[in-house]
């Protein structure tokens, strides 16, 4: 599966901007990227979501804005058998920077900034938010105008939590298609055991130039970019299921239950029995 730029020119042809409502069977993995912005609120479906070296777990109400040539993928969890619902929002940075000249909305530009990582919106205005995007994704003509103000008026006072580490930067178009195949692979198979000579191997590089490559690109190693999928496969079996911590440990592909652990506490400095006891009180 490959990265690719996505061209959303026709789409955008004689429009400013495009929002539309999103309804499949399920999220799967398509690592992409394109030159515009996009806000995209999940109103049904859980799963990882994945935004430059970014995993963490996604479910309803999750509000993302991604700034122009970040890569970024959707994948619900194999399991979950569920209609999968977003509204998403794509607009090209001319259509913003023209926007952003008014007075009344150069405050908005430093929100925008920030998303060259990715940006998680969250705030108790959240449902005001969809409604804004549902009426968008309705609206014809000059009444589209007003309900894209509409929606920065209602981002405009969420907190905004970056995504992507400040060590990252988008990668290049060929770049980006290497990687992607690899955490394709890495999507498919972290329950099981991952051999760093079959990953490797899925680009066509030995293991020492694929470590390389690896941490070049994704500004971490290759193991700790596994064991982030994994712990955050763990968080969701946590959340969502009674299974034993040993069961969550092996069915996220750990083989060791101390090192889960070890790793776990590593990562969220919080062990996962109080992180489950956490959650739940």
């Amino acid at each position: 599966m490959r990265a690719k730029l996505q061209n959303l020119q026709q789409l955008h042809s004689g429009r400013s901007f495009i929002c539309y409502e999103l309804k499949i069977p399920r999220f799967e993995f398509f690592w992409h990227f394109h030159p515009e912005y996009e806000l995209t609120y999940i109103v049904k479906g859980r799963g990882r979501r994945l935004v430059g070296d970014s995993v963490e777990n996604f479910r309803e109400g999750d509000l993302v804005l991604i700034g122009p040539q970040v890569p970024h993928s959707w994948v619900s969890d194999a399991k979950r058998k569920e209609q999968c619902q977003a509204i998403v929002l794509q607009f090209p940075i001319s259509f913003v920077d023209t926007l952003f000249r008014m007075p009344e909305l150069e405050g908005m530009g430093s929100l925008f900034r920030q998303s060259s990582n990715g940006l998680q919106l969250r705030g108790p205005k959240l449902s005001i938010v969809l409604k804004q995007l549902r009426l968008l994704s309705q609206c014809k003509s000059t009444q589209a105008i007003s309900g894209f103000l509409g929606v920065l008026d209602a981002i405009s006072s969420l907190k905004a939590r970056p995504l992507a580490s400040v060590s990252y930067h988008p990668s290049s178009i060929q770049q980006t298609t290497r990687i992607s195949k690899v955490l394709a692979y890495i999507q498919q198979h972290f329950t099981t055991e991952i051999s760093l000579s079959r990953t490797a191997s899925v680009i066509h590089l030995s293991e020492s130039a694929f470590c390389k490559y690896f941490k070049r690109t994704m500004g971490k190693t290759f193991s700790d970019y596994v064991n982030e999928v994994r712990i955050t496969h763990a968080m969701m079996l946590l959340l969502e299921t009674d299974k034993s911590i040993q069961s969550v440990a092996y069915q996220s592909g750990f083989e060791n239950i101390s090192y889960f652990n070890r790793v776990f506490l590593r990562k969220n400095r919080i062990t996962p029995g109080k992180f489950r006891l956490g959650v739940r009180e």
